[in-house]
């Protein structure tokens, strides 16, 4: 049925039904097969319509604008697998985009007006005209290698909390340049923009629970890194070898800072913590040769040792409240 230019089915068919030449379960709640070779260039999906089947656009060559009704909660595997889609509208939030839901389409700009589920393992692979995502929304889970390798991404926007942005989820965008949260996020998994080697910020409204293990290694063109609520935990390595970070800003508490987490980052500049830190672990801050000052608002509880090794610029550490830690010389060992 993909090489039909429309598709019809008796009325009396128990299990399928159609509508101007697309092929439907009989209540019309889920989009089976749209006709590959349909003359249309435009194609509303009716209100009713709660699921894109899989593999229902796939493999659409001529171009195709699509817009989704709001009573869409569900796309399913591969349903826009290798299609022409110069646009796809969002009418409201979903629930879930399923494993390679989008996998080599032509979408340019990714834009959902409300929630989002999850966005499944690879939805977004080989997307390569993709530029921008923003989602007007909540998101739940971003899995592992949704927006793998976009080149041309540029931007990501969400205006609501994530739950998760999983493991390598935005490794290898090369051209994105800036993600603006507009709320928190719980967990950003290991890998998660590695290598993204034109972002250059990165700002958080809210606060983050763990940005685990080199989530952010490698993207040397990362400058500023901002968060208006604190962080629980930065694993190790998370922003090892940021060779541009020039100035770190967390307006909260940060329970632990990882072994290395910033290993490398030669031009940072200034560190700035509005809140406790329960503990800055072994060579957080090594080889930061451009460190210059430090600034903790709350307590401090551990400092590791050679926690500041080789930061040898380092003049003014401020810790405006309590210090429970062990400062020996070690901790500034270069």
């Amino acid at each position: 049925m993909t090489n039909c230019a429309e598709i019809e089915v008796d009325a009396n068919n128990p299990n399928y039904s159609t509508l101007n030449g697309v092929l439907y379960d009989k209540t019309q709640s889920k989009l089976i097969q749209y006709p590959a070779f349909d003359s249309d260039s435009e194609f509303d999906v009716p209100d009713g319509v709660t699921e894109i089947g899989e593999r229902a656009v796939a493999e659409r060559q001529k171009p195709l604008n699509v817009v989704l009704s709001s009573s869409v909660k569900n796309i399913a595997a591969y349903a826009f697998l290798n299609s022409n889609l110069p646009n796809i509208l969002f009418q409201n939030g979903i629930n879930t985009i399923d494993y390679g839901a989008f996998i080599n389409s032509s979408i340019k700009d990714l834009n959902i007006r409300g929630n989002v589920g999850d966005i499944e393992d690879d939805a977004f692979i080989g997307c390569s005209s993709l530029t921008s995502i923003r989602i007007n929304g909540n998101v739940g889970t971003i899995k592992s290698n949704a927006f793998l390798s976009l080149d041309k991404l540029v931007s990501v926007d969400i205006e609501g909390n994530i739950d998760t942005i999983g493991s390598t989820s935005f490794t290898d965008c090369h051209a994105l340049k800036s993600v603006i949260i507009h709320g928190g996020i719980l967990n950003v998994n290991d890998n998660a923009f590695l290598r993204c080697s034109s972002l250059k910020t990165v700002t958080v409204y809210g606060s983050i629970g763990t940005i685990d293990t080199v989530a952010f290694l490698d993207c040397s063109s990362l400058k500023n890194f901002t968060v208006y609520g604190g962080i629980t935990t930065i694993n190790n390595s998370a922003f090892q070898d940021c060779t541009s970070l020039f100035k770190l800003y967390i307006n909260g508490d940060i329970g632990d800072i990882g072994e290395c987490a910033f290993l490398g980052c030669k031009n940072l500049n200034s560190v700035y913590i509005d809140g406790d830190t329960y503990n800055i672990a072994s060579c957080v801050f090594l080889r930061c040769a451009n460190l210059k000052t430090i600034t903790i608002k709350g307590n401090v509880n551990n400092i590791g040792q050679t926690a500041f090794l080789s930061c040898d610029r380092l003049s003014q550490i401020t810790i405006d409240g309590n210090v429970n830690a062990d400062l020996n010389l070690q901790v500034f060992a270069s």
